[in-house]
């Protein structure tokens, strides 16, 4: 006499089903938090972006201010107020005429 078994091979079929599912479900929830932290730093990087070029119009402004407070007519303006006078034949500090590396110059 023989047995019919129709449900012999299902467990192991349902054991593959179970691993897929569980494998797909795990790496869509991995490609959701990568994705996620793509966009958190999309957004970071837009305003680091926003943040420098703020800093570089205050920098711009800065030197502009600069140049206006010591270069041309200001900087005679400037220099009278402290009482700086223009040196025609400046005299610089020398110090010591040997060479600094005197074995390496030989």
């Amino acid at each position: 006499m023989t047995f019919i078994q129709p449900n012999k091979n299902t467990n192991i079929l349902n054991l593959i089903i179970a691993g897929l599912t569980v494998g797909i479900i795990s790496i869509s929830f991995v490609l959701i938090v990568l994705y996620n932290k793509q966009v958190g730093m999309d957004h970071g990087i837009a305003a680091m972006t926003a943040e420098m070029q703020k800093v570089q119009a205050v920098n711009a402004e800065l030197k502009e201010k600069t140049v206006a407070i010591l270069g041309g007519e200001n900087s005679e303006v400037f220099a009278a107020e402290r009482g700086l006078t223009q040196d025609r034949n400046p005299g610089y500090l020398e110090i010591g005429t040997a060479p600094k590396w005197d074995i390496a110059s030989r």
